[in-house]
C-alpha cells in the first residue's frame, strides 16, 4: 500500500517569535498571520497555474489561508469541485477502473507547486519575520 507523503515547511523558533512579540504587545502575534498569508499566496498562485484545467473552476477554488501559526492552501470545496480530491490523487486504477469517470492518474500539483516555490516562500518569510521583528523588538 502506498504512503501518502505530506509536503510542507516548518518554521524553527516561530514559537518563541510568537511569544517575545506578544510580551511587546499582546496583538502583535495576529501581524504574523500576514506573513503567513503572503507565504501561502505564493503557493496557491503557482497551484493555480499548474492545476488542470477543463471548466476553470478546480483553479479559482485554491485559496489561500493562513493563522497565527500555520499557512494552507485549501482546493476546492465539496458543493462546487467535489472531484477536486480525484484530480489531485487520482481514481481508480488502470486494471480495474472504477465505473464511473473511469480511470484518472495522479496529478500531485499542490506538490509540485511547493517544490517549485519553496525558496521563494522561505524567503519571504524570512523576510516578513525579520521586518515584524525589527519594527517592535
Amino acid at each position: 500500500m502506498a504512503k501518502q507523503q505530506a509536503v510542507g515547511l516548518q518554521v524553527d523558533g516561530l514559537k518563541d517569535v510568537q511569544k517575545a512579540l506578544r510580551t511587546v504587545d499582546k496583538a502583535l502575534p495576529r501581524e504574523l498571520r500576514k506573513a503567513n498569508l503572503a507565504a501561502a499566496e505564493i503557493v496557491a498562485v503557482e497551484a493555480r497555474r499548474l492545476a488542470p484545467r477543463q471548466s476553470g473552476r478546480l483553479q479559482k477554488s485554491i485559496k489561500a489561508q493562513a493563522g497565527q501559526r500555520e499557512a494552507s492552501v485549501k482546493i476546492g470545496t465539496p458543493a462546487r469541485t467535489p472531484y477536486a480530491g480525484p484530480a489531485i490523487w487520482g481514481w481508480g486504477s488502470k486494471r480495474n477502473p472504477r465505473p464511473q469517470g473511469g480511470w484518472q492518474p495522479r496529478n500531485l500539483f499542490p506538490q509540485k507547486a511547493l517544490a517549485n516555490k519553496h525558496k521563494q516562500v522561505s524567503k519571504a518569510y524570512e523576510k516578513a519575520v525579520k521586518a515584524l521583528t525589527k519594527r517592535n523588538l
